[in-house]
């Protein structure tokens, strides 16, 4: 009995198909995610740097005409 109802089944093995080609396309989605990941890290490392460096030289030079103002203030006052 268990026999014929497994001769009678037909699976549709088209399913398998279509299941490793839409594995196949997860991989490749997988791997394009992971590479724009990666790249959008390295962009946000690089943005940081510039925005550090940046400030950094804006500062210094903040630095200076405050100190070149202290001494003409104080020159003044004397």
């Amino acid at each position: 009995m268990l026999q014929t109802k497994i001769n009678d089944m037909k699976p549709n093995m088209n399913a398998i198909v279509v299941y490793k080609t839409k594995l196949g396309d997860l991989k490749t989605r997988e791997d394009d995610l992971n590479s724009t990941v990666e790249k959008l890290t390295k962009a946000k490392h690089i943005f940081e740097c510039v925005k550090n460096r940046r400030y950094n030289e804006f500062m210094e030079g903040f630095n200076v005409i405050s100190s070149k103002l202290k001494e003409m203030y104080q020159v003044n006052k004397k």
